[in-house]
């Protein structure tokens, strides 16, 4: 990561709060305070207040505060969105607060033996999610069916959910920093092309959001020509060609179109580099651009681990 991210761990401060056994409070170089969950490694601006840390651990990972506390530092079986375990300092939502059904799924859906309590893929279809959000639930047969499309893909180690962070830099505006998720996933009828859906935050102003972009990644052939085709809410759609070399692929734009509202200063080409490593479980991916006005030159270079499989 870029000297920006560097860190200092915080001066040590008495963490009465509930949230704290789900997050890393550390203090940039800029005296900034950072927040960090330690369940999905999301950043958050930390002035103090812990209202938005409380919000993210609710609707991202379904952790709620226990109602009531006892002596021994969990709660009692009475609290209706689960029963608070201070061993393993996860929500454990039981299937007697919410129903056998409820329960099972969601100890389908989280694995809290994992060290960094990963998070099982879901298996439905993102083109449908990206209009109807969907409860992710675990099917066996959509799993195993995933796992043979994985062996007999040539981008198979694209496949899950990436989590992690960037830098952005262009002659003409401040340097930046930010967080990232990317999904890529095959078509359940395996037809060959990937889903992909890209979205990315600014961790300095609350997780705003930043740029977000999704499409499809499609290999013709199932040869190692690869296809990137994306469009993006600022009204630019955009076709991307490349080839694959082992784990890394090169691409460069081939067509961008805009919509007759897209701001200036317009985009003329740019190109982009996948590298995956996957001993590590990390991609690394470096964004160059060109506009109008601007030569190609470097934009954004950013560190992904998967978070997902």
């Amino acid at each position: 990561m870029s000297s920006m991210f560097e860190i200092k761990l915080g001066e040590p401060r008495p963490k009465t709060s509930w949230v704290w056994p789900y997050f890393e409070v550390k203090t940039l170089q800029d005296g900034e305070s950072v927040a960090t969950c330690n369940i999905c490694n999301k950043t958050f601006k930390h002035g103090g207040s812990t209202s938005n840390l409380i919000n993210h651990l609710a609707k991202t990972h379904k952790v709620f505060k226990p109602d009531n506390t006892s002596s021994n530092g969990g709660t009692n079986n009475n609290n209706k969105r689960g029963s608070y375990s201070s061993i393993s300092g996860l929500n454990e939502l039981t299937a007697s607060n919410f129903g056998g059904g409820f329960g099972s799924n969601i100890n389908n859906i989280y694995d809290f033996h994992q060290q960094n309590y990963q998070i099982l893929q879901p298996q439905y279809n993102l083109e449908e999610e990206m209009l109807h959000p969907h409860h992710h639930h675990i099917d066996g047969a959509n799993m195993r069916k995933s796992k043979q499309q994985k062996l007999n893909h040539p981008l198979d180690f694209l496949f899950g959910t990436w989590y992690g962070e960037g830098s952005g830099r262009f002659e003409g505006i401040n340097d930046f920093i930010y967080n990232e998720e990317i999904t890529i996933y095959p078509d359940e009828a395996g037809r060959g092309w990937l889903y992909y859906r890209q979205k990315t935050w600014n961790p300095m102003k609350n997780n705003s959001n930043f740029h977000s972009e999704m499409g499809y990644i499609r290999t013709p052939g199932m040869s190692d020509k690869v296809e990137l085709v994306l469009a993006q809410p600022t009204g630019i759609a955009s076709i991307e060609e490349g080839r694959i070399d082992g784990t890394t692929i090169m691409f460069r734009s081939t067509n961008i179109s805009r919509s007759s509202s897209a701001k200036p200063p317009h985009i003329t080409e740019y190109t982009r580099t996948w590298m995956v490593d996957p001993i590590s479980e990390t991609m690394t991916y470096v964004f160059n651009m060109s506009t109008q006005h601007k030569q190609m030159a470097q934009h954004l270079n950013a560190t992904l681990r998967r978070i997902q499989m």
